[in-house]
């Protein structure tokens, strides 16, 4: 808007005796959509892959310089198959419509469209990027649910028996694996998951062990999981032959006759 004051005069001589008269006006501008939507909300946000629907993911933000409808502006996803999350028109807020699951998918891009009302309208978009964190909602697994082995039983304290191997499809401290044992007669390398004997073993004493091995997550709340490991001890030759009893005392005839026959003659 401008304000003018317009004046005019009559040419009379002398310059004196000329007569002017004055008028107030006032231009107002008509607005033209000239200006584009500008988008000023961040390209990526982090996002918990267990988030309840319908949470809120994002919230994006345009400004439009133009007035009136012009500068009113509609939010919209440039593709209707974006299933995962739905968009209101007027407010730009993303919700979650479908579970996510990061192990799937980790790394989601919407493009998202902002047009004014004008006419014709004119469009901005956006990549918008979310970054799917990871929960711990998945237990380790080990790829055997049952180790099964034979050990002599003179093998040396310390030696290696076997190696379990389990994985976890988290990330971060939630996937990471270490391993235990249930049995004190063993250890297990918590990372590597080397099984090594540390007592020593005995077959006519406990001939066969069965115990588990554990994988546990490093995760806030630890996830794990479990495998068997069957141990058969076998033997060696290191028992010396035992009598029954510790003396044996024989009476026999100098001819050779028994003498328990000779009794009831």
């Amino acid at each position: 808007m401008y304000s003018l004051i317009v004046q005019a005069s009559d040419r009379a001589l002398p310059i004196e005796a000329r007569l002017t008269t004055s008028v107030d006006v006032t231009v107002y501008l008509l607005d033209v959509n000239d200006n584009s939507p500008l988008i000023t909300t961040p390209g990526t946000v982090s996002f918990p892959e267990n988030a309840p629907l319908h949470s809120v993911v994002a919230v994006i933000q345009a400004t439009d310089a133009d007035a009136g409808s012009n500068g009113e502006v509609v939010f919209s996803f440039e593709s209707a198959e974006e299933e995962l999350f739905s968009i209101n028109s007027s407010t730009g807020v993303v919700y979650l419509q479908k579970p996510l699951d990061r192990e799937a998918e980790d790394v989601i891009t919407i493009i998202v469209n902002v047009k004014d009302k004008g006419a014709p309208p004119l469009f901005s978009s956006m990549n918008l990027t979310v970054l799917i964190e990871d929960v711990n909602d998945n237990n380790p697994e080990f790829t055997q649910s049952s180790y099964s082995l034979s050990v002599y039983e003179d093998v040396p304290r310390g030696t290696s028996l076997l190696k379990v191997n389990a994985s976890d499809r988290d990330i971060g401290s939630n996937g990471q694996v270490r391993f235990s044992v249930s049995e004190s007669g063993f250890m297990v390398d918590s990372v590597l998951g080397v099984v090594s004997v540390i007592d020593k073993m005995d077959r006519e004493k406990k001939p066969f062990y069965s115990f588990f091995v554990i994988a546990e997550d490093q995760g806030d709340i630890q996830r794990s999981a479990t495998a068997t490991i069957n141990i058969t001890v076998l033997d060696v030759n290191d028992c010396v032959p035992l009598f029954s009893t510790e003396s044996l005392t024989l009476h026999v005839f100098e001819n050779g006759q028994d003498p328990s026959q000779h009794s009831h003659q």
